[in-house]
């Protein structure tokens, strides 16, 4: 029965999630796990807003095949699972017969992982920009904590410490406070892995203590639900009177301050021994001379049944150390016990982000979320406060007397160059920077104007063919465009190299521009006004104030070799690069051939039959391949003066003669010669025998 309840509370839970989990492209998420498979189809759970998949382990080092289901998953060859400090991976991703995209991996510390998930790059078909996929982990185990003793025996005021068995230890939440609702109060620790029980009685006689302890990780209770609260431990002590009256205090922990002259005021349990304005010496020993731990001075009763009583500390202690005793005249009189504790002291600070390791660089970001560990002494008894933000939470897991973790979120309009990090409202002289972001950005806001022709240089091509004159090439910038989408990317420093390159590629000029600074535009930048824009580029950049050849003077097929790329050392060693070859393009070429026709077949007129050699002067116009660059079709057309049969002097030389003519020709194009053998064909009139003809055949051609 218990396990149908189980079934059906997990069912609807599940159903009530899914729903938050639509934006993946995967139909179903699998975890296997030893024996147990489970399926983001069923196995949600939201926890603190967030939905996850939750899955069970029983180690802490846990071996894991994940199987993501999709329709296509051909389409996800570019996929990436981004790597973390949670987990490696033992099995890269792959497609496996077309059915679903798997990799194994093995989860390092289960126990302690927090903001556990699977982080994915890829880019879609058809898109050139990555989308990041995250699919939350929740890990939970069954945990059990048992205490076995057969003694139950306490004194008032002495701590006594019991050992616990867990086959989860790890997963124990452990607190140096001490916590209970009785006459007894208990706590944890933990120590080479080992579980321990403190418990402490200020009262006589049978007393029930009821500890109730929590885990780091849930586990699913009888009512299907998780839970990170195990069942209490209870159970039933007997505690006597101790040798010493044990006196209570209000304070556990008085700080050493070798300033603070005046003592710290604190209220005991009053006794008949006690006078007013006496002094007494408090050591850690029961015997004479013992070291002197602290004095305590009787100022007066109070209506509460306490005295009210002033202490000033002289050395440090610790509560687990051992009992104090308060002596008069090296006669020990009462047991009481306190910790006495040094300054807090901040010896480091680390910053955490996401997907990245602890780092002692205290740079911070607008709008990103960190978390901020602070290493020294003392520290759980301090008030910490961070200028001008506000704490988000802290990891009570792993807070201590050396440690205090923190999660801040820095404002995205935050004013402060330097945050102050605050105890007790007095400025530490610890900080954190608050630096701009100078984040490479796709070049989607950089635009290249040719012409009246405007092209987006993230979008373009390599290749651009210009069909007329260039009058300049103008890179412009959509300032307002870097810091958009709710992403900062701040200042962008680009390089320009410009390379002008003849019709047969030799080099014509070559011209740097470099270190321009774009600055985000104020418009739709929440941090413009925090940007150093002294340096910033205001305007455009037209090619041609640079240039000693201008581009309107370029000859056809001429090539405007243009690189931008981000400067890196400005970037942390990152950036883009484009490269666009702008060619000056023609359709057809017109020059001066002067060719000597032979054998040509003349047709018409009143004569006809084979010329000897002519020579011919013709005004030709040439076409250009249009797919191609600076390469001809395979003929000509042209117009102009043909002398027929021009070398030959004979009197009898009936075909010689003058005329003008349209001719087309045929000839070799596999690269630029001087002197080829084409076919002629056309016809024109003849000046001399004033008749109009058709001829064709092979010639000789010399292009000047």
């Amino acid at each position: 029965m218990r396990t149908i309840v189980i079934t059906i509370c997990i069912f609807c839970f599940a159903i009530e999630s899914f729903s938050q989990l639509q934006d993946l492209p995967f139909s179903n998420v699998e975890l296997r796990v030893d024996t147990f498979v489970f399926a983001s189809r069923k196995n949600l759970a939201t926890i603190g807003g967030e939905t996850r998949l939750y899955f069970k382990y029983q180690t802490e080092v846990q071996e894991c095949d994940v199987r993501l289901y999709t329709s296509n998953p051909e389409t996800f060859e570019s996929l990436e699972l981004l790597p973390s400090a949670d987990f490696e991976v033992i099995d890269s991703i792959l497609i496996f017969n077309d059915e679903y995209i798997t990799f194994k991996v093995r989860f390092l510390s289960l126990s302690r992982s927090d903001f556990l998930s699977f982080k994915f790059s890829h880019i879609p078909p058809g898109r050139n920009d990555t989308v990041i996929y995250s699919i939350p982990l929740l890990p939970y185990t069954e945990t059990n904590v048992e205490l076995f003793t057969d003694d139950y025996q306490l004194f008032i005021g002495e701590e006594k410490i019991y050992e616990l068995s867990s086959n989860h230890i790890e997963n124990i939440q452990i607190s140096n406070l001490w916590t209970g609702d009785g006459q007894i109060r208990y706590r944890l620790s933990r120590a080479s892995g080992h579980l321990y029980l403190h418990l402490i009685s200020t009262w006589p006689g049978m007393q029930q203590a009821n500890i109730q302890i929590r885990t780091s990780r849930p586990f699913i209770d009888s009512l299907g639900q998780l839970n990170y609260e195990l069942p209490p431990i209870s159970r039933t002590f007997t505690v006597k009177e101790s040798r010493l009256r044990f006196l209570n205090t209000d304070l556990d922990e008085i700080i050493l301050d070798p300033n603070r002259r005046e003592g710290y005021l604190i209220q005991l349990d009053n006794q008949p021994y006690f006078s007013l304005q006496e002094t007494y010496r408090i050591e850690d020993q029961e015997n004479p001379g013992g070291p002197l731990i602290a004095e305590i001075f009787t100022e007066s009763f109070l209506s509460n049944g306490r005295i009210l009583c002033r202490l000033r500390p002289y050395s440090l202690h610790s509560k687990s150390d051992g009992y104090l005793y308060i002596k008069d005249d090296d006669v020990a009189r009462f047991i009481l016990n306190f910790s006495i504790i040094p300054q807090t002291v901040i010896s480091r600070i680390s910053i955490l982000r996401e997907g990245s390791d602890w780092s002692p660089d205290r740079s911070v970001y607008p709008g990103e979320e960190i978390n901020v560990r602070i290493e020294g002494q003392s520290l759980h008894v301090g008030q910490f406060a961070f200028e001008g933000l506000r704490i988000r939470g802290t990891d009570s897991l792993a807070n201590n007397d050396n440690v205090a973790i923190f999660r801040l979120r820095i404002p995205i309009t935050i004013n402060l160059r330097n945050i102050n990090i605050l105890h007790d409202g007095q400025n530490t002289g610890y900080t954190l920077s608050v630096k701009e972001y100078q984040r490479p950005r796709e070049y989607d806001y950089i635009g290249v104007g040719i012409n009246e022709d405007k092209i987006i240089l993230s979008e373009s091509g390599s290749v651009i063919m210009a069909e007329n004159v260039i009058q300049d090439v103008v890179i412009s910038f959509d300032r307002d465009k870097i810091d958009s989408g709710g992403r900062l990317f701040g200042i962008q420093v680009l390089d320009i190299s410009i390379t002008i390159r003849g019709k047969n590629n030799e080099l014509i000029e070559l011209k740097n521009i470099e270190n321009i600074q774009v600055c985000p535009g104020a418009y739709s930048s929440p941090r413009a006004v925090f940007y150093n824009s002294k340096n910033c580029l205001t305007g455009n950049i037209e090619l041609n104030r640079y240039l000693s050849k201008k581009t309107y003077d370029l000859e056809e097929w001429s090539r405007i070799i243009i690189e931008i790329r981000n400067r890196k050392e400005a970037h942390g060693g990152e950036g883009f690069t484009k490269n666009l070859d702008i060619i000056v393009k023609r359709s057809w070429r017109f020059d001066i051939d002067v060719s000597f026709p032979a054998g040509l077949l003349t047709l018409g007129g009143t004569s006809g039959g084979l010329t000897g050699i002519s020579m011919a002067m013709i005004a030709q116009f040439s076409f250009y391949e249009p797919n191609r660059i600076n390469r001809f079709k395979p003929f000509k057309i042209g117009i102009g003066f043909l002398a027929l049969d021009a070398f030959n002097f004979s009197e009898k030389a009936v075909n010689r003669d003058m005329a003008m003519v349209i001719l087309g020709s045929l000839y070799p194009t596999r690269r630029e010669t001087k002197l080829t053998f084409p076919l002629y064909f056309g016809g024109g009139y003849k000046f001399t025998k004033q008749q109009f003809f058709f001829m064709i055949g092979p010639g000789i051609r010399v292009s000047i």
